[in-house]
């Protein structure tokens, strides 16, 4: 098998795992492609476009039934797509690209398994059971009661400063990286205890592909786009089919569990293999 056909068959994996949790795959796709040849803007550009294939069917099928609250989530997704741009924009020297990049890795590392603990029950003592048995009674509740004004019932809302703050600062790092930013938003939302389990997911795939597009943009704009055409239809191509089964066929509880784990700790190895080749 090929190296790309290798690759590609990484990402389709990839997709589909995140894909059932709502999210691009984002830190994946950059953990994967940091090891290849591309050069930080070619790897910034093809995460980006892969997270918008794989959230964009996510989003047109949540909208359509209701689950993205618009009004209440403009000023986050507002804030975090001025940041995203402006950020994307901002030419980087690839050796404070791949810093960030490695930082942002083990960051993200750390929210995926910060999501595990409370969706799953993990370190029960940094977990309060409350916190989980809330996540519970809400997912409940959206089951027996889908419509929007009853799964509102159940909510907290972000006040417009904590939007801000949260947008501009994760719409930044997107931008700035080259990663969609749901990885780093549905923790903060869990943690804090603001929406429903199956809005976080919808908000956070909505917030994926909002940044994702101002962040290629930017890119355009500060004349950085560097593509590979082939490797790039190849991946896209993958994307897309993993981000379908992923998002039709749900995993059962135990394999995302497990898979989320081990996808959390190949991130991070991925961010220390970053750190240490910029240190040395």
């Amino acid at each position: 098998m090929s190296d790309i056909a290798l690759l590609g068959l990484t990402f389709c994996l990839v997709a589909a795992v995140y894909s059932s949790a709502g999210f691009g795959g984002g830190s994946s796709y950059l953990a994967l492609l940091s090891v290849t040849s591309m050069t930080a803007n070619e790897i910034r550009t093809t995460a980006l476009a892969c997270n918008l294939v794989v959230v964009f069917g996510s989003v047109v099928l949540q909208g359509r039934r209701g689950l993205i609250p618009w009004r209440e989530a403009s000023v986050l997704l507002g804030v975090s797509v001025i940041a995203a741009f402006l950020a994307a924009s901002f030419p980087l020297q690839q050796t404070y690209y791949f810093l960030l990049l490695g930082v942002s890795l083990l960051f993200a590392a750390t929210a995926m398994l910060l999501q595990v603990g409370v969706l799953y029950g993990y370190g029960k003592e940094g977990t309060p059971s409350s916190l989980r048995e809330d996540h519970e009674e809400r997912a409940a509740s959206e089951t027996s009661n889908p419509t929007p004004a009853k799964v509102r019932e159940h909510c907290r809302s972000l006040t417009p400063q904590e939007a801000g703050i949260i947008g501009g600062s994760i719409g930044a790092l997107s931008g700035a990286v080259g990663i969609g930013g749901g990885i780093f938003l549905s923790p903060v939302l869990y943690l804090r205890q603001l929406e429903t389990p199956k809005r976080i997911a919808a908000i956070s795939s909505a917030f994926i592909l909002v940044n994702s597009l101002a962040g290629l943009l930017g890119i355009a704009v500060g004349d950085a786009i560097e593509i590979r055409h082939r490797e790039l239809a190849v991946l896209m191509i993958a994307v897309a089919l993993g981000g379908q089964l992923g998002s039709r066929f749900c995993m059962s509880r135990a394999s995302s569990k497990h898979l989320r784990l081990i996808t959390a700790f190949l991130v991070a190895a991925a961010g220390v293999r970053i750190l240490w080749r910029v240190a040395v």
